[in-house]
């Protein structure tokens, strides 16, 4: 009768199945039950050569399993953590995956948190800075260190992806277990050139695309050859049904160290250095490196609004203690560009740009809508080579972990540093319903009064602190990235905050036509007029409007435009209301806030009689139909 094949199993089967394999199959038998010593003196018996074999062993086309079905024990996640056995061999979920960083040696270093149905039971008892379970006690997840080289490591994995991992190595830390999985060849100590014998198997746990069948065999392996069994099958699919439950959503996404970029705290200098750390969950809508300087800022975003700061404050994130306001409103550039690390508020579109709707067209066609609300937070990347990184792509949702933070000219900046890092993701449904929500509502800034599309007027909940009130309420308040992004002309009613002034000296905010006068000299039928400019901001950008008669006039309400270097009584008037209006303060960022009716539209290129498509000019914008009545007494 025919005789099973016998194949020793690959590398990635245990010691155990080498060992009691040879032991249970005894000598290799060659065809009719003969040993091979046996076979070599006696030679083929009879009617061998007319013999075909037939193996018992299962074939899988396309497939590189292991014809030996090494029996392996596995442990669930808690049972991992509190044995005592050095080596593991575990089935789990990734909830978050970094990307490969380099260590000081030849190999990377990669972070992956896996989750199962029993991570809940694992206590950490850990405190704040705890990777894993947010030092809260009760786990969600467990943290693995993979080493490699780069291209060994879990490059294509993501978050619902399942991993299993054969000869986990389990190790102690800060009096903490912790795993790590040495993969592919080891390149330094004792066991130098060797090959490590850890190994992993990563399987989809989410399909790609709805519709999609789900592929029994794996996307990704550390060896040739790997094992697959009932027991394997079973697991893939208890965890894929994890995948898909509830319980799953709240481990990825329920980690007490994401915040939305509206909760991000200020550094206290009374903390560790590690307290200000927090991770981001988010859009990147932009990855812009300076030619000059080669630094790299990745522009995030999800939905919500960074908190605003005074334009005088600038601080030095964790090493330079806490925010300090050094410099006065005016002795900063209102749109960044002073210092090394300088203010940089991103938008689609140039203030000065001539947008046209094929314009706004073919960018969201290339990149995605542009969001209405929500900042554009800049996260700089610093203190580390970054041409060894891996940056993310546009329009990728992903993590930001271990990040800190600074403000720079009354801007929050992220730091992303040798400690952070970042991994791929899912978009957040959390804060994809946050933002639709704010869509439904028109809440075009967080941190502005509730009520402030009133302008005080009747029933209005702010009703007392208007600073401002315009010719137009019944029009829906827009953003200001809304504002840029709307082809000119064109008018919106904003609310935003005033913080910064052109001229610097409220003195020289009137001027004269000076008609019939000489270069010094001014005509007895001069007429003053307000002719400045102001500094709006809101949680999505920056920009300059200009006001200039006759809708200036109106501004100041009851103050008419006069000399104000000669009349000290109607300067204190003006200067009053303009202190009103650029006066912020740290701890009290929802006030400050005005609203004011601006219009956008373009005026000739230098040099250029008539616009046409080829020189649309410039844009400007200006303020109208707006009175500053306050402040009130």
């Amino acid at each position: 009768r025919a005789v099973p094949v016998r194949a020793w199993p690959s590398a990635d089967a245990s010691d155990h199945a080498r060992g009691s394999l040879r032991s249970l199959l005894g000598p290799r038998l060659a065809p009719g039950g003969v040993s091979d010593r046996a076979s070599r003196v006696a030679g083929p018996p009879e009617g061998a050569r007319n013999l075909r074999f037939s193996p018992r062993l299962p074939r899988f086309v396309g497939s590189n399993r292991s014809p030996v079905m090494a029996n392996y024990h596995y442990m669930s996640l808690h049972q991992a953590w509190v044995t005592n056995q050095k080596l593991v061999n575990i089935y789990g979920v990734i909830t978050r995956v970094d990307i490969p960083r380099p260590c000081s040696g030849t190999d990377y270093k990669q972070r992956v948190w896996v989750t199962d149905q029993s991570a809940r039971d694992i206590s950490f008892g850990g405190g704040a800075d705890d990777d894993e379970g947010g030092g809260g006690g009760a786990a969600k997840d467990v943290m693995i260190m993979f080493f490699g080289d780069r291209d060994a490591l879990l490059t294509n994995a993501r978050e619902g992806d399942i991993v299993r991992i054969h000869r986990l190595e389990k190790r102690e830390w800060q009096r903490r277990p912790q795993f790590v999985a040495k993969i592919g060849v080891i390149r330094s100590g004792a066991a130098a050139g060797g090959v490590a014998r850890c190994h992993f198997c990563l399987f989809r746990g989410l399909p790609s695309a709805e519709g999609d069948v789900l592929p029994e065999e794996p996307f990704q392996t550390s060896s040739q050859k790997y094992t697959f069994n009932v027991t394997d099958r079973a697991n893939v699919k208890r965890l894929r049904e994890l995948v898909s439950s509830g319980s799953f959503r709240d481990a990825a996404l329920d980690n007490p160290f994401t915040v939305p970029i509206s909760s991000i705290t200020h550094v206290d200098p009374k903390k560790t250095h590690h307290a200000d750390q927090y991770d981001l969950h988010c859009k990147v809508l932009e990855v812009i490196t300076n030619p000059e300087t080669g630094r790299t800022t990745l522009v995030v975003w999800d939905g919500s609004d960074s908190r605003p700061f005074p334009p005088g404050v600038t601080n030095l994130g964790p090493s330079g203690g806490g925010l300090e306001s050094q410099s006065s409103v005016n002795d900063v550039s209102p749109f960044g560009g002073v210092g090394e690390y300088p203010a940089f508020f991103f938008v689609p579109f140039e203030p000065e740009r001539a947008v046209t709707r094929e314009l706004v067209d073919t960018y969201e066609n290339a990149r995605g809508p542009i969001p209405k609300y929500g900042s554009a937070f800049p996260v700089v990347m610093r203190n580390f080579d970054i041409a060894k990184e891996d940056m993310p792509s546009r329009g990728a949702w992903i993590r930001l972990m271990k990040l800190s933070s600074w403000v720079r000219e009354g801007q929050r900046q992220g730091l992303f540093t040798q400690h952070s890092s970042w991994a791929p993701s899912r978009p957040n449904p959390w804060f994809q319903e946050a933002y639709s929500e704010r869509l439904e509502n028109n809440d075009v800034a967080m941190w502005a009064p509730r009520g402030i599309e009133w302008e005080g007027r009747d029933g209005a909940p702010n009703g007392k602190n208007t600073l401002t009130k315009t010719a137009h309420a019944h029009v829906p308040l827009s953003t200001l990235r809304e504002v840029l992004a709307s082809p000119a002309p064109s008018r919106h009613r904003v609310a935003v905050r005033v913080v910064g002034h052109y001229p610097k000296d409220v003195h020289d905010f009137c001027s004269t036509s000076n008609e019939g006068g000489g270069e010094n000299t001014l005509s007895e039928n001069a007429e003053w007029s307000y002719n400045l400019s102001l500094v709006l901001e809101d949680g999505t950008a920056r920009l300059k409007a200009h006001l200039a008669p006759p809708e200036s006039n109106s501004f100041f309400h009851g103050v008419p435009a006069c000399d104000l270097w000669e009349s000290s009584v109607t300067y204190d008037r003006v200067a009053a209301k303009t202190n009103a209006l650029v006066e912020h303060h740290i701890d009290r960022p929802h006030e400050g806030w005005v609203v004011v009716c601006l219009m956008s539209y373009l005026v000739p290129s230098e040099g250029v009689k008539k616009r046409d498509k080829k020189h649309p000019g410039e844009r400007c914008f200006q303020i109208f139909g707006t009175s500053v009545v306050g402040p009130h007494a």
